[in-house]
């Protein structure tokens, strides 16, 4: 009866893990579909109080409104920017298409840019929705299995193995920068960290423990350390 009980309370755990990481992974998903990172193409830096144009994109917007490269930015409409984060903070609070006035100063003379911010490039988020669909088909899988075949040899590995696998491949950043964001950062971080020594250890005693294992206990903790580190 209690092995019963415990192996009720085991599967009911995995399920709702299952359920959570699924719910946060479409989640994931949808605003990764949605959120757009406004952007000026421009990276800027603070530096001895001013914050100058380190480097600009060649077709990027502020390029294509006359910024240079090495050009200090005073303000933002009426807004003054003392701080590179000042400007993350204004793009933020912008909308795809919006015009800005930058004023720079370029040889001790200021000037007004006028430039239309816009989305950064996408990227290959196409491959990341394939790999999120990879992901999610795993989870499953390794839920079922457990599910299915609890107490059966190396299923509890098993399922951690797909789930990290889902949590390296299925949650991204969107680049949001919020609490949401920060969370799906730091499951995609432990997924890429700890599904390698998860693995390493799976194809080392399963469907037997290798006699080097057997012979050498202290090798399966040090697959993880680096992980830790």
């Amino acid at each position: 009866m209690d092995i019963e009980r415990s192996g009720s309370w085991k599967k009911a755990l995995v399920l709702s893990t299952s359920i959570i990481l699924l719910v946060l992974g479409l989640q994931n998903i949808s605003l990764k579909s949605s959120f757009r990172l406004l952007d000026d193409g421009v990276y800027w830096e603070t530096r001895d109080g001013r914050v100058q144009a380190k480097r600009v994109h060649p077709s990027g917007p502020a390029s294509v409104a006359g910024l240079h490269k090495g050009d200090v930015l005073v303000g933002v409409g009426d807004r003054a920017v003392d701080t590179a984060a000042d400007i993350r903070e204004i793009l933020d609070g912008s909308i795809e298409g919006q015009t800005l006035t930058y004023l720079v100063l370029r040889e001790q003379a200021e000037r007004a840019l006028v430039v239309s911010v816009a989305p950064l490039p996408r990227g290959t988020v196409g491959v990341y929705y394939f790999l999120a669909a990879v992901g999610i088909f795993s989870l499953i899988e390794g839920t079922v299995v457990y599910v299915r075949r609890r107490g059966v040899a190396a299923t509890a590995h098993f399922y951690l193995l797909c789930m990290f696998w889902y949590l390296a491949f299925a949650f991204s950043p969107t680049g949001k920068f919020d609490a949401w964001d920060t969370a799906y950062y730091w499951m995609d971080r432990v997924g890429l960290l700890f599904f390698p020594p998860l693995f390493l250890h799976f194809a080392l005693c399963f469907p037997e423990r290798k006699r080097f294992v057997e012979k050498n206990k202290w090798v399966l903790p040090l697959l993880y350390v680096p992980s830790f580190l």
